[in-house]
């Protein structure tokens, strides 16, 4: 019997790197359950329904979301059922990740690795933090935000949730960045963002204002 359950829900990308990143260098048995409709669709051992993760029966597991940056506000909510209904989702941080003691780091958040967390940063529910990432100090990370590789948060910045922050972007000094906002690959923001913003350029200049889904 394995001596770990863990579970995924959705297989993408995302899942499969999560799945990845749990197998690495451990030592005990994983048995893995995949909640995914294609998986299911194929047969897929140990496959299920994507709406199904939440059945009594699945409750003794540990679970991850798998879900990536296309499906933002999906994550957050799946997040807040998770924990109203009791399960067990943990953050996953890779071994070669740098999180300062002090960092606060939320159900769910994914910490890739050489991502660099430092003094007093929150990082909330559902938050990515993908390879060489550096989030610097007092900074606050909302639910469900996925951010690139290579991104850059100087200190005492606020970011909203459900924001996608492109590879290379860079965020200066005690800046704060709305809900929902999207950057461009290489962006550097020099000033606050409103919510529901794409952005993108050196310095930053705003493209459009995304509609609320």
């Amino acid at each position: 019997m394995a001596n770990r359950k863990v579970g995924i829900i959705g297989y993408g990308e995302g899942g499969k790197q999560i799945e990845y990143l749990i197998k690495e260098d451990q030592q005990e048995e994983i048995e893995f359950f995949y909640f995914d409709d294609v998986l299911q669709g194929l047969g897929t051992k140990n496959a299920f329904s994507f709406a199904s993760f939440d059945d009594n029966e699945f409750n003794d597991l540990e679970f991850y979301i798998g879900l990536g940056y296309r499906h933002l506000q999906v994550k957050r909510e799946l997040c807040e059922q998770l924990q109203k209904n009791g399960f067990h989702f943990p953050a996953l941080i890779h071994k070669t990740a740098y999180v300062h003691p002090t960092a606060t780091i939320g159900n769910g958040a994914v910490i890739y690795p050489m991502a660099n967390i430092g003094f007093n940063v929150v990082l909330s529910d559902g938050v990515v933090i993908n390879n060489s990432s550096v989030i610097s100090h007092n900074t606050f990370v909302g639910a469900a935000t996925f951010i690139s590789p290579a991104v850059s948060l100087m200190g005492f910045v606020n970011v909203g949730v459900e924001c996608f922050l492109g590879a290379g972007t860079i965020i200066a000094n005690g800046l704060k960045v709305g809900n929902r906002v999207t950057s461009g690959i290489g962006t550097m923001i020099t000033k606050d963002v409103g919510d529901d913003a794409l952005i993108i350029g050196n310095p930053s200049r705003l493209i459009e204002h995304l509609s609320i889904k």
